[in-house]
């Protein structure tokens, strides 16, 4: 079958919805819904949008690459990107158990986590 005739015969039985990208990648879709299921393939423009969904708003921004999870203290929440880009280029097991971080240029992180780890050493 054509995907025109499926269109037609979608909204012919009132089942057709609209692809509306503003709605799909915005968080208080999903916060209204009160769910996101895994195999929607949810995306968002950015972690923070991300980040929003989870009790906070952070319309402003995040400083971290993480948040901290709204029920649970001991957890973090990331939101890695699986697409390569100039610094990274992260990936996922096969079965989707385990995510790597690969940096792409070392020696600019192993500065930046080094002295990260020693501030939090000179603190403790």
């Amino acid at each position: 079958m054509l995907i025109s005739n499926e269109v037609k015969a979608a909204r012919a039985a009132n089942r057709f919805k609209e692809w509306d990208i503003e709605a799909e990648q915005n968080p208080q879709t999903y916060i209204t819904n009160g769910y996101i299921d895994a195999s929607e393939d949810v995306a968002f423009r950015t972690m923070a949008d991300a980040a929003s969904c989870f009790g906070r708003d952070y319309s402003r921004g995040l400083q971290m690459s993480y948040i901290f999870h709204p029920t649970e203290s001991t957890k973090r929440l990331w939101f890695p990107k699986f697409y390569e880009n100039e610094e990274w280029s992260n990936q996922i097991s096969g079965d989707e158990v385990t995510i790597t971080e690969f940096s792409k240029i070392p020696e600019k992180f192993r500065d930046i986590l080094t002295d990260v780890w020693l501030k939090k050493q000179k603190a403790d």
